[in-house]
Parts: structure tokens; C-alpha cells; sequence
């Protein structure tokens, strides 16, 4: 076997596995090939496309019913190679795997992953780099094996099983007796493949120019948006966020759809309300209305927060593209949320572990039952008159909601307060329900003069070197930890840190979308601190995160998926003629470390 060499290999459920075909894609134009060996048949297609190359391999059964297998894609390496994964080097023999397969559990320990199902390999300043389709299409069993004492790598479509330990032996575990502590959640997985329905699997092969290790995730990000976007999302913004979500889609283990999205890998195997209707914007409609089905599913109680408001929306998103609305549904999710709002203003409250907590996307923060969070109550306005304009009308006053949202607003603050009983501090987040209002139903919840007032004191008082502070006291300071409780309840945290997470931290959803909708109220900076922000994020890991802690400057959760939202409302903008691609085209990636 030559060193520039890749191994295509047959695993199979006995353990066995063969050795199927050898490339070297650097002097691949275009390859078709078949094997058979062993009572298999393989079918192998490489292509060279701009940039890339394109692979797909289909293993079937010669003239068995069917076969349970998965394929790998391996290499063996030199001394002088380094491995990496998406995040970096390698520093021990390791297997990444994309889902624990269990979308109850939060914890994963003992689960090591990556965002991107990919090995590469460094030699001086140059990669060569295989990556797999998403992990929807190998019912989440992507896998990737970084093998020291073999000194090889593998991209893998299924799962042996097993760990490494931390010697590098590998180690099989019993997920069954595991489940109850969820230690682990491992257990082996074979595809099965038949003559009709062949295991199939198909990525891209990168073989980099020189490359300096911060330039790898766009470096990655762009060929996998330009490949699986059909050549769609080629700016370096789109691109990140195209390729973040299309990797972060999932099968839906619960059953209540076909495919379902994760907010980041973090999270693993679970569809978040908030962040799948942000993420769902940058996604094949095909994909976008099968997450939205697992949100339509909860039409008989009460999930919490304001993920219902979040469906209402939705369902009109979908209803502006042509879509069919279950009205019905869409009538028995809208009695649910009215009756968190009896006197107009909308309560997230339910039971949670945290009693207070859990009641918006700051879910840390303690609110009471009768409180409304400024960020809630614009969305719940939105969701109103989404459900009017789909032909359910509303039972309750849409006015009086409204009037609620505009009276959050506070003369004094020169801006609009966290919520209603919290009315001493600011808040970035208010503008969402006003954005998405002009954007989706082509109105204005409230006026221009106070978007820019808001934004004016948001700029004067929130804004770091990093970003805006989430939250913060008129004069700017950060908020005391008591300010985040009540006097009924506290927030779900023991230690608060001034400008780490929610807690000051900037979130760069949430501050795009003040920027944004200041940005249609006519403020003549507001694109240039898109801009500003928005680089911010590319300069501290050539994509966007969760947030930036204000104090530290270190940046948290890389790949977040719901920043995705910002690219489809501002490509919305763009095709309703409202802005221009200025802003996408002024994102750079990071050049050097």
C-alpha cells in the first residue's frame, strides 16, 4: 500500500471486514469501478469536482437476502503526518461519534464528539481531509476512529461499539446495563443492505494548499456547503451556517417525525423548539418541514417557555411558502398559549426542575409566574397575528398583547426592560418579535423612534469590545446575581459570573437581531456593526458560537446552529428587496492563528 493511499473497507457484523479497493484521490479525475469479493459487490464512484472530489460507494449483497455492514473510509499514517478532527489535532487514540442515541439524555458522558463527521490528516502546512454526508443519512451512526498504536484513521458509516480506554485499548461496552447511570450509550450498528436497497456511503475528499490550523473549519465548512447546497451558499458566512445545520440534522429517534436538527453538537440528539425554527431557515424544505412536524406534534398541553409561539410562527413560515397548515392544529397549539396569557401579557411559567427557570431562551433566569419577558411578549404578538393571517382567528385581544409588548418599553430606561417585573434592567433581545414581524408579516409591532432609541442606549451602555451585554443596568454595569432572582425564586445556577453566559455574556443571535431591526429603522451604523459583530466571530474560530463571555473575550460552543436564523432572515431581506449583500460579502475568515 503506497502512502498516498486511502482504503475503502467492508465491515460486517461477525467482525469480520475486508479490504474492498485502494485510491489515491490526488490522481482521481474521474473513477467507476465494481468489486466483488466475498459474496459482496461494491460500486465505486469518485469524481473531481472544483475544489474536491466527490466519492460514493454502494455495497450489496451478491445473492444473500441481505447483509449487515457498514463501510469505512481509512488511512494509515507516517511520522511525519498529524491527525486531526474538525476541533484540531489529535492527541490520542480517540472515536468521535455525532449522537448518543438518546434523546432523553443530556449528559453523554463518556461520549467524545465532533460537529463534523471528518478525519484528516497534516503534513507541513497542507491536509488531506475525508469527510462523510450528514449523520441523518446513516441513521446517526457516523463514527470516526483515531487510532495511535495503529497509526491509522477512519471515517466510518457505522459502530463497532467500542471506546478507547486511556491506554488505547479498545473497550466494548454494554450499553443495556449502562443505561441506568447513562455512563455510556454505546452499542454496535450495522446497516443492513440488500440488492434492491445497497449501504451506501458518499462524502468529499479535500487535499488542501497550505492551510494554517485556524483556517481548517472554514476550509471544511466551504466544501461541505458548497457541495450539499448544490453550489447555493459559497460566502463565508453562508457557508458556516449552511454547513453547521446540514451536519446537525439527525433522524428522529422519538418517532414523531422523520428527521429532526440539533442545536449543536453539544446537544447531540435532540431537537430544540427555538433553535430548530432559527436553523430550519438555511435548510432543504424537505428537511426544514420534517423538524417543524416534531414542534406540530405538541398540540395537546402546554411544552413550556415559548416554544408554542415559536410553532404558530413556523407554521406561517411555512404557510408563505405554499405549504398546507393543519389548521386544526394549528387551532388547538393557539387555545394552549392563549390561556398563558389572561390579562394580556404572556407567561412562560410551567413546572420545571428549577422552579421560576426555564421560561425563555435565558433559561437560567428566575422569573415570576405573573412576570412577562419582553422577549416572550413581542413573539407572542407574532404568533397571533400568524394564526389570523392562516385563517384561525385569535380568541383574545391581539391589541391588548400589543399594548402590552409597547408598554415594555420604558421612558426612563431611554429603551426596553428585561420584563415586566424586571423593569430596572436592559435587555438586547427585545426587538425579535418587532424583526420578525417586518420581516414575515410586513408590519411594525412598534415604532422606529423607539427601535432607535433601544438600540441608541443599547450602543451607549451594552456594547464591549466583544459584543453587547444580554442584560444590564441602565448605567451599563453588569447585573448584581440577585437581580436574576425573585423573591420567590432563584435562578438556576449557584454561581454567577459577571459576563459569562447569560449573565452578561454577548449572544450573537441576539444582538444581530437588535442590529438588524435597527438596521430597517433607518440607523445609518447598524450594517456596519453586523459586520463588526459578525467578524468578531469569524477572528475567534472561523465560525459563529453560542457567545462570547464580555470579561474573558473567549468565545463558547463553536458550530452553534441557531445563528443560522441571521443568514435566512437577512437572505429573506435581500429577496424582498429591503437589503443588499453588502453585508455577506464584507465577512472574512480568520487568516492566521
Amino acid at each position: 500500500m503506497r502512502a498516498t493511499e486511502w482504503e475503502l473497507l467492508a465491515h460486517f457484523e461477525n467482525g469480520r471486514h475486508v479490504v474492498v479497493e485502494r485510491f489515491d484521490f490526488n490522481t482521481i479525475h474521474q473513477l467507476s469501478s465494481a468489486k466483488k469479493l466475498n459474496g459482496i459487490e461494491v460500486h465505486s464512484q469518485i469524481a473531481k469536482k472544483d475544489g474536491y472530489w466527490y466519492y460514493k460507494f454502494e455495497l450489496r449483497p451478491e445473492s444473500a437476502p441481505a447483509v449487515g455492514c457498514y463501510l469505512s473510509l481509512s488511512k494509515k499514517y507516517t511520522d511525519n503526518q498529524i491527525p486531526y478532527g474538525f476541533d484540531g489535532p489529535v492527541g490520542k487514540s480517540t472515536l468521535f461519534r455525532q449522537s448518543p442515541h438518546e434523546p432523553a439524555d443530556h449528559e453523554m458522558t463518556g461520549l467524545i464528539m465532533q460537529p463534523i463527521p471528518m478525519v484528516a490528516l497534516k503534513s507541513g502546512d497542507r491536509f488531506e481531509i475525508a469527510i462523510s454526508n450528514s449523520p441523518v443519512f446513516y441513521k446517526n451512526y457516523t463514527t470516526q476512529s483515531f487510532d495511535f498504536k495503529e497509526k491509522s484513521v477512519a471515517l466510518n458509516s457505522g459502530d463497532q461499539g467500542f471506546l478507547f480506554s486511556e491506554n488505547g485499548q479498545f473497550v466494548f461496552v454494554d450499553s443495556l446495563k449502562r443505561r441506568r447511570n447513562k455512563k455510556y450509550i454505546v452499542e454496535p450498528f450495522y446497516h443492513t443492505a440488500t440488492r434492491e436497497n445497497p449501504h451506501v456511503l458518499d462524502g468529499l475528499f479535500l487535499s488542501s494548499g497550505r492551510l494554517e490550523d485556524s483556517q481548517l473549519r472554514q476550509f471544511v465548512n466551504q466544501a461541505v456547503s458548497k457541495h450539499w447546497s448544490d453550489g447555493k451558499v459559497l460566502d463565508t458566512f453562508g457557508a458556516s451556517v449552511f454547513s453547521t445545520s446540514y451536519m446537525n440534522l439527525r433522524v428522529n429517534e422519538t418517532g414523531r417525525s422523520k428527521f429532526w436538527v440539533i442545536p449543536a453538537i453539544d446537544y447531540a440528539n435532540k431537537q430544540y423548539t427555538r433553535d430548530a425554527f432559527w436553523i430550519s431557515m438555511v435548510l432543504p424544505d424537505s428537511f426544514a418541514l420534517s423538524c417543524y412536524e416534531n414542534e406540530a406534534f405538541n398540540d395537546t398541553r402546554f411544552t413550556g417557555a415559548e416554544r408554542q409561539l415559536f410553532t404558530l410562527v413556523w407554521a406561517y413560515r411555512n404557510y408563505l411558502k405554499g405549504f398546507a397548515v393543519d389548521t386544526t392544529r394549528i387551532r388547538r397549539i393557539l387555545t394552549i398559549v392563549e390561556k398563558r396569557a389572561p390579562q394580556g401579557y404572556y407567561s412562560g411559567f410551567g413546572p420545571t426542575i428549577k422552579a421560576g427557570c426555564w421560561q425563555g431562551w435565558a433559561d437560567n433566569l428566575a422569573f415570576d409566574e405573573d412576570d412577562a419577558i419582553t422577549n416572550n411578549q413581542g413573539l407572542y404578538v407574532v404568533a397571533l397575528k400568524s394564526a389570523e393571517r392562516m385563517g384561525v382567528k385569535p380568541s383574545v385581544s391581539i391589541d391588548r398583547a400589543l399594548e402590552g409588548y409597547r408598554a415594555l418599553f420604558r421612558p426612563e430606561l431611554k429603551g426596553f426592560s428585561m420584563s415586566k417585573n424586571k423593569h430596572s434592567a436592559l435587555c438586547v433581545d427585545a426587538l425579535m418579535g418587532n424583526l420578525l414581524a417586518k420581516v414575515y408579516l410586513g408590519e411594525k409591532l412598534i415604532s422606529d423612534e423607539m427601535v432607535l432609541m433601544h438600540y441608541a442606549t443599547m450602543k451607549k451602555y451594552a456594547k464591549t469590545s466583544v459584543g453587547f451585554k444580554t442584560y444590564c443596568n441602565p448605567d451599563g454595569t453588569y447585573l448584581t446575581p440577585g437581580q436574576y432572582n425573585t423573591q420567590q425564586f432563584t435562578a438556576a445556577v449557584d454561581t454567577i459570573r459577571e459576563g459569562s453566559y447569560q449573565f452578561g455574556g454577548s449572544w450573537y443571535l441576539y444582538d444581530m437581531h437588535m442590529l438588524i431591526d435597527a438596521y430597517l429603522a433607518g440607523a445609518k451604523d447598524a450594517e456596519d456593526l453586523m459586520i463588526w459583530r459578525t467578524n468578531l466571530e469569524f477572528a475567534k474560530g472561523n465560525t459563529t458560537h453560542e457567545y462570547i463571555d464580555t470579561k474573558t473575550e473567549i468565545p463558547h460552543k463553536p458550530n452553534m446552529g441557531w445563528n443560522a436564523g441571521i443568514y435566512g432572515i437577512w437572505q429573506e431581506l435581500i429577496r424582498q428587496g429591503k437589503a443588499t449583500d453588502r453585508f455577506l460579502k464584507a465577512i472574512n475568515p480568520a487568516k492566521n492563528d
